[in-house]
């Protein structure tokens, strides 16, 4: 994530003015105000589209629009679905993508009956962003599928952004994007009086909050506005709306992209499915039940993944006590006990390894990228020992373990499914 703000482009269209406005034909701030205060007091939601756009031209006078054009972004995107494998067809890769018009309910960027992609930057913020039927994120023992998409090398993409005003508490990923972009309006705005630029200001800032609102109603409609709206007679046409993650706490990135930019510039890399734990400060916490891999023919290979037992390899071990062996003592290998029996520290290791074979290997999934099944992974895995078996004896003293920490060098294996 750190890593993108470097290599987006924030070079908008509008770079001196606002197109073919003069001073005298803004609207003042005490307009744009008495404006807004119009729209909120108004039900958007049962309004139709083109009677919603009349509203804010009539009571705004302007609607801005900030594309970059030909923009690039960080390549890899990841989509979150809840899918009931006995009525959609999980070898399809369009399964996974943005929904057909006639299950297409509205959103926070679209309206009814007009799909957009939604995608984040990371893998926990789309695991955030889900939500079940209920309007509630997931819970311990959710399924869910996480998708992995890419873009391809050299796209352009048209991209468009809010951005927020200074009393938005963004984290720090989002506050330095929204400060370069907040630096690009106050250029596009010199040229005007001190009251026309208050008023563009409040009117960039206010529309920017609808999109961290739990009202979809505006927001919807905004979106619509950019992204499908006169889009066949545009010059140039946004791709992609890009704007902030209320469930990551505003420092991670969403992304609603148009279908059309979908089926021409990004492609299918993986699935996994995956049984959902809990959210962590930093991450989430899952277990792999499987993954798909698109084919030659445009379809989708299921693998169960299997943890290579025979070749698993321990690293290291580290051992603490419920009391230190002094500074004096010498520990071998071979002065270990298990049930009162010398037994070497690597053998007790993998016994402790094998009786708790379930909980190891689901440790052992908890990867938050796609699988290589190429790459050797390591994995901390520690054992409480909660009971007086398993003990250090040097010089007829004592030592009872308190817990065992490895480090553990594994691969993951796929097995087709049937």
């Amino acid at each position: 994530m750190g890593k993108w703000k470097n290599r987006v482009r924030f070079d908008y269209i509008m770079k001196t003015n606002i197109p073919y406005a003069k001073d005298e034909n803004l609207p003042t701030l005490e307009e744009i105000i008495s404006g807004f205060q119009k729209i909120d007091s108004l039900n958007i939601g049962e309004i139709e589209y083109n009677e919603v756009k009349k509203i804010f031209q009539n009571n705004l006078k302007l609607l801005p629009q900030f594309i970059a054009p030909d923009g690039q972004l960080p390549t890899v995107l990841y989509r979150t679905s809840c899918i009931n494998e006995s009525e959609l067809d999980i070898t399809n890769i369009q399964t996974f993508s943005y929904p057909p018009i006639q299950y297409c309910s509205k959103g926070r960027c679209n309206l009814k009956a007009f799909p957009v992609f939604y995608s984040s930057f990371s893998e926990d913020t789309a695991l955030r962003e889900r939500r079940k039927e209920n309007n509630q994120q997931l819970t311990q023992g959710d399924e869910v599928y996480i998708s992995h998409w890419k873009i391809n090398e050299g796209a352009k993409i048209n991209y468009s952004q809010f951005i927020f005003g200074k009393n938005n508490e963004l984290g720090d990923l989002v506050k330095n994007i929204n400060q370069i972009n907040r630096d690009h309006i106050k250029e596009i705005i010199k040229p005007y009086t001190k009251n026309k630029q208050e008023a563009f200001e409040y009117l960039v800032d206010k529309l920017s909050a609808y999109f961290i609102s739990e009202n979809y109603n505006i927001s919807s409609f905004l979106a619509h506005n950019i992204l499908y709206d006169g889009r066949d007679n545009s010059p140039i046409k946004a791709d992609v709306l890009i704007y902030p993650s209320i469930q990551a706490g505003l420092n991670s990135i969403n992304l609603a992209i148009h279908p059309d930019f979908v089926r021409n510039h990004i492609k299918l890399i993986e699935v996994k499915k995956v049984r959902f734990d809990k959210f962590e400060e930093n991450g989430t916490k899952l277990h792999l039940i499987k993954t798909g891999h698109p084919n030659e023919q445009n379809k989708i290979d299921w693998f169960s993944n299997v943890v290579n037992i025979d070749n698993m390899k321990v690293s290291t071990i580290e051992v603490s006590f419920e009391h230190e062996p002094t500074s004096e003592s010498f520990i071998d290998e071979d002065d270990f006990y298990l049930n009162n029996h010398k037994t070497p520290l690597h053998d007790i290791v993998w016994q402790y390894i094998n009786e708790n074979i379930k909980d190891v290997v689901e440790i052992l999934f908890q990867i938050n990228s796609i699988i290589d099944y190429q790459k050797i992974y390591q994995k901390e895995i520690f054992f409480s020992v909660n009971n007086k078996s398993t003990y250090l004896k040097v010089n007829s003293q004592i030592y009872y373990i308190e817990t065992i920490k490895i480090l553990l060098d594994y691969k993951i294996i796929k097995q087709i499914e049937n």
